[in-house]
């Protein structure tokens, strides 16, 4: 999806991880490294400057780093994969590029087209395109956000991070003490139960708030909203609260007359929706249309799209909605990656942005951390090692890889990687509200649904 240039929000799912300091705890493992943040976001002037004081400098300049990035150039957020990785790759640079036995190394990012969210789109055309990025490219890790790119990491032994790929499968993704079948594979978000716990700790805020004892559940028939499903029962059960009624969608539906019936005459004073493809428009209008007496709060993709409720005139206010990045201080990279790529690139960041910004942060600290050759296959263990094994500081907050080489903090906002829910307060405010300690703005209710005494 695109970014939100109208109040610096921006959306869409996934996360990242990585970062760097100067040295780490090794006292067990590789312990926590934090991000230093450069004083000013770098130019291409300032870009060239680093690399010719580095070729003139008193230590060996070595072959730079090449980062392969796999991108759909032509989807609406493949040009913010590569211009969050080219921020963090100048950046470092900028900053003297990556010491690795004794040799400062520039990296440089080399991007080849997948095609992948086309019509036309063939698999093997993204595997060709990746497969060119390791043989003709020369590149030393890979980027991307397929599940198809996993055997091809394991084959030519590169270390492959997707920032997106929400369709990799992770049960083939097992680290197992190193030797999993895909263990060179890292998906730097939270699994699908991570995100139901997310989806389940903004819905239980406000079900709170309504003092409510069931809320509905109304999604489109997804996968991943089966996972979310059942982690939401299980905490909201523990709150002594029942989810009530379940209604499954088809996607691309567009009459739901029958569903917000359903959840009318079971009095749930709160709804959560997710929507990916589905327009929820229709919803929006009747529950304005009837003040329908239920808060929507959940993921709705085309109801957060920026200006869709100044055009809509207003129709999606009060709607709170899970979104990716604003400006505010999830860690100390937030901020200044905001800052920086809104100066770079004339508009806000979306989450892929910040994630594989972070991802190459994250290379930088392995790469020095271990002082490996990432084209030494020996190498590429140890740097795999120290990925999987250290705490990173990310754009999002704290990231610790599972077992199966994903993140899934059991408490998301205090433990690490944390989405913003946003809610529309006017047809073009788009405002953080929770969590809490990074809202804002506080929630507003509609007048005709006001909170309980």
């Amino acid at each position: 999806m695109s970014s939100k240039k109208n109040n610096g929000v921006s959306r869409r799912k996934f996360l990242g991880y990585g970062a760097v300091g100067v040295a780490a705890a090794a006292v067990a493992g590789y312990g926590l490294w934090s991000y230093t943040q450069p004083t000013a976001p770098p130019t291409a002037t300032t870009t060239a400057t680093s690399a010719t004081q580095l070729a003139t400098s008193t230590e060996t300049t070595g072959e730079p780093i090449i980062l392969g990035m796999g991108a759909d150039i032509h989807s609406a957020n493949g040009p913010n994969y590569i211009n969050g990785a080219q921020l963090a790759v100048d950046e470092i640079n900028a900053s003297g590029g990556v010491l690795v036995n004794g040799k400062r190394r520039l990296f440089k990012q080399v991007v080849e087209d997948t095609k992948e969210f086309q019509p036309s789109f063939v698999p093997s055309e993204l595997q060709t395109a990746y497969t060119k990025l390791i043989i003709d490219d020369n590149a030393d890790f890979i980027f991307g956000s397929s599940g198809y790119v996993c055997p091809i990491s394991e084959q030519y032994k590169r270390i492959y991070i997707s920032g997106s790929g929400g369709n990799i499968d992770h049960s083939k993704i097992f680290w197992q003490n190193g030797t999993g079948p895909y263990h060179l594979t890292f998906q730097d978000q939270i699994d699908s139960r991570g995100w139901g716990v997310e989806d389940t700790m903004a819905t239980l805020y406000y079900a709170k708030k309504y003092k409510a004892k069931k809320v509905a559940w109304l999604t489109e028939d997804q996968a991943f909203c089966h996972t979310h499903l059942e982690v939401m029962k299980d905490i909201m059960g523990k709150n002594d609260i029942e989810v009530d009624p379940i209604l499954w969608c088809p996607p691309g539906k567009a009459n739901f007359t029958s569903e917000l019936q359903a959840i009318r005459s079971a009095g749930s004073p709160v709804t959560f929706v997710e929507w990916v493809g589905t327009s929820s428009a229709p919803i929006m209008q009747e529950w304005r249309d009837t003040k329908m007496k239920t808060f929507w709060v959940g993921m709705d993709i085309p109801g957060g799209v920026p200006g869709v409720n100044e055009k809509a005139h207003g129709l999606y206010d009060y709607l709170v909605d899970i979104e990716g990045l604003s400006r505010v201080p999830i860690s100390n990279m937030t901020v200044p990656f905001y800052d920086a790529y809104m100066t770079r690139f004339g508009g806000a960041p979306d989450i892929y942005a910040g994630n594989y910004y972070s991802a190459v942060y994250m290379i930088k600290g392995a790469l020095e951390m271990t002082q490996a050759d990432p084209k030494d296959p020996e190498g590429v263990e140890e740097v795999a090692k120290a990925i999987h094994d250290t705490e990173w500081t990310s754009v999002f907050g704290k990231m610790k890889f599972n077992e199966n080489n994903f993140i899934s903090p059991s408490d998301p906002i205090e433990e690490g990687f944390v989405l913003l829910f946003c809610q529309w307060q006017g047809e073009k405010d788009l405002k953080v509200v929770w969590p809490e300690k990074f809202a804002e703005v506080p929630s507003i209710y509609p007048s005709w649904h006001p909170l309980p005494p």
